[in-house]
C-alpha cells in the first residue's frame, strides 16, 4: 500500500487536524474509504497507528481493496463534546470533497472505531442527517458526513443509561456518573446533571430508518464499557427497519487482545468489503 501522512483537513484556533490516508495498490477504479478513529477514553491517544493496529485493522481493511484514512480529532482537554463529531464529521466532508485529487470513491465512506472511536464511528452511522450535531469544521458544508457503513468495537451507545448497567458487573473498574469520568470530562459537566445535552451525544439518540449497514462488537465481560450498550444500539438499529449484526465477544474485556482476534477483525473487514466495495450504493 502507500501511505500519504499528515493531511491537514481543518484548522481550528489555530490547531491543525490532520490524516494519514492508507492507499491500497493500484486499481482499476477508486477504492471506497474506511475512517478509522483511535480510542483513548476520548483524553488521549492520536491518529497514529501502532503495529498492532496496522495488522489487526488496518492492513486487513486494505487487503480488501479498501482505502483507509486514519484522521485525528480534539480530545477532551483540548474541547469538549460536540468538538469531536464536529472534526470527525469535517474529515468526512474533506475526504468527499477531495476524492477524485486523493483518488477514492467519494461515495462510499464507511467508519471503523473501537471504544471512544467505537462511539464516533456509531455517531457517525446513526447521525448523518442531523443538524444539531453537523457543525462546520473544515468547511465543505456543501458535502455529506453520512457514512455508508459503520463499525463499532465496545461503544457506548447511551451515556445516561451505563451507570446502571456497569453496576451488574460486581468487577467493574470504574463510574461513569462522576463529575471526574471520561464521559463527564468529553460532556464537559457530569453527565447526569444535564441529560438534554448529554443524549445529544448518544448514537442511540439519531437511529432512524436512513442508518447505514452496522456491524457492532463487544465483549460480554466489559468492565469498563457494559456489553448492554452495544446491545442496546443493536436493538435500536433493527427496529428502526436497518441492518445490524451484532458480534459478541465471549469472555472479553474491554481491554482483551482476542476482542482483536482474527474471527472479529476478519468479520470487520469482510463486512466492510460487502456494503462499501461490492454492494450498489443506494440513490
Amino acid at each position: 500500500m502507500r501511505i500519504v501522512s499528515e493531511i491537514e483537513f481543518a484548522r481550528v484556533d489555530g490547531h491543525s487536524l490532520r490524516l494519514d490516508l492508507h492507499l491500497p495498490d493500484e486499481r482499476p477504479l477508486p477504492p471506497p474509504l474506511v475512517i478509522w478513529i483511535h480510542g483513548g477514553a476520548w483524553c488521549s491517544g492520536s491518529k497514529e497507528i501502532d503495529e498492532g493496529t496496522y495488522d489487526t485493522y488496518i492492513a486487513k481493511v486494505v487487503a480488501q481493496g479498501l482505502a483507509v484514512a486514519s484522521v485525528e480529532y480534539r480530545l477532551s482537554q483540548q474541547a469538549v463534546y460536540p468538538a469531536q463529531i464536529h472534526d470527525v464529521k469535517g474529515a468526512v466532508r474533506w475526504l468527499r470533497a477531495h476524492a477524485d485529487e486523493i483518488g477514492v470513491d467519494g461515495e462510499r465512506i464507511g467508519a471503523l472505531g473501537e471504544s471512544a472511536g467505537g462511539h464516533l464511528s456509531a455517531l457517525l452511522g446513526t447521525s448523518g442527517n442531523a443538524p444539531e450535531i453537523e457543525g462546520s469544521i473544515g468547511g465543505n458544508t456543501e458535502y455529506s458526513s453520512a457514512v455508508q457503513a459503520a463499525v463499532a468495537v465496545a461503544c457506548h451507545s447511551d451515556l445516561l443509561a451505563g451507570q446502571a448497567q456497569l453496576e451488574r458487573r460486581p468487577d467493574r473498574i470504574r463510574e461513569i456518573d462522576t463529575p471526574d469520568s471520561f464521559e463527564s470530562r468529553l460532556m464537559g459537566f457530569p453527565i447526569q446533571q444535564r441529560p438534554e445535552l448529554t443524549r445529544l451525544a448518544n448514537p442511540i439518540t439519531f437511529v432512524g430508518a436512513d442508518c447505514p449497514p452496522f456491524l457492532i462488537i463487544h465483549g460480554d465481560e466489559d468492565t469498563a464499557v457494559p456489553w448492554e450498550q452495544s446491545a442496546m444500539l443493536a436493538a435500536a438499529v433493527r427496529g428502526a427497519g436497518a441492518e445490524a449484526v451484532f458480534l459478541t465477544v465471549n469472555g472479553a474485556d474491554h481491554f482483551s487482545p482476542h476482542l482483536r482476534g482474527t474471527a472479529t477483525t476478519s468479520a470487520m473487514a469482510a463486512f466492510l468489503a460487502e456494503h462499501l466495495l461490492r454492494a450498489p450504493v443506494s440513490a
